[in-house]
């Protein structure tokens, strides 16, 4: 006889695993004959049952929340960088969109449905910071008036109650980044992560909730124009008209396949925050 492929189970006769779970009282309710005439069998199973009671009483409902149960932040990325005319290593921004293309798809496939978006924390209120030049280089940050608002948290799955926020350029201001007052702007997302973190932990809803954040990657162009030497690349043409076509070119290709490696390394540093974030969840009963 060939051995074959078993592509289809009947359904077992006895209960499953997740049945006996739910009705820890099944084992006594169904006791064989032989059992109820020993005593010693019965004993056991009125131990076991005791055990498994009291293990399940000892153990909260993780599922179920009562606070804001935040996760720590889980740092892949520096997640810091600069922008300005002096500025040699610009950071390389992450899109909202994309990233949470990302982080969508790592938690769909564990399960999380993640149908409601811009979910309103009311109590959680944000205010918008801004430093202020003092004179003699001196400089204070300060929160800017009447600019406090609700976090909107961008996804919640409403039947597990896990939430998540992603810190991205675009909203950095909105949630609590300190604009510049030179011309010269640094990003410091950890920081700004760290704070909405413990705002929710705060004063958040009862769930679990996670902040990720950009990780910034950046392009050293002062290196990377070096490397990629106009002159040098001239010498391979004869014809000068040709040389200056076809290195500008070569150059612009390059800068875009350097631009696509530091967007690919944000989007793998990204899955790796998204990856702790399901693991802290799982240990948390949330999933």
């Amino acid at each position: 006889m060939k051995p074959r492929t078993q592509k289809k189970y009947r359904a077992p006769q006895y209960p499953p695993k997740l049945a006996v779970l739910s009705r820890p009282r099944l084992l006594m309710e169904h006791q064989p004959p032989a059992w109820a005439r020993s005593r010693e069998l019965t004993a056991a199973a009125a131990l076991i049952l005791a055990t498994g009671l009291s293990a399940a009483a000892g153990q909260p409902d993780k599922k179920a929340p009562t606070t804001a149960v935040v996760a720590p932040l889980f740092q892949h990325g520096d997640g810091r960088g600069a922008l300005g005319c002096v500025v040699v290593a610009p950071p390389s921004f992450l899109s909202e969109e994309e990233a949470l293309t990302i982080i969508e798809e790592e938690l769909s496939a564990v399960g999380l449905s993640l149908t409601e978006k811009d979910v309103p924390f009311k109590k959680v209120m944000i205010p918008a910071r801004q430093e202020k030049y003092l004179g003699n280089g001196q400089t204070r940050t300060e929160d800017v008036p009447g600019s406090a608002k609700p976090l909107l948290a961008d996804r919640r799955d409403p039947d597990r109650r896990v939430a998540f926020e992603f810190i991205s350029h675009s909203d950095y201001f909105v949630l609590g980044g300190v604009k510049s007052a030179s011309t010269l702007q640094d990003f410091d997302f950890m920081d700004v992560s760290s704070a909405v973190a413990d705002k929710v932990q705060a004063k958040g809803p009862a769930g679990f909730f996670g902040v990720l954040y950009d990780p910034i990657t950046t392009v050293n162009w002062r290196d990377f124009s070096a490397a990629h030497d106009s002159e040098e690349c001239k010498k391979k043409y004869a014809d000068p008209d040709v040389a200056a076509k076809e290195c500008a070119r070569e150059y612009e290709e390059a800068r875009e396949q350097e631009r696509a490696r530091a967007r690919e390394q944000s989007q793998q540093l990204l899955r790796a925050q998204v990856k702790d974030f399901i693991e802290w969840l799982k240990a948390q009963g949330a999933i």
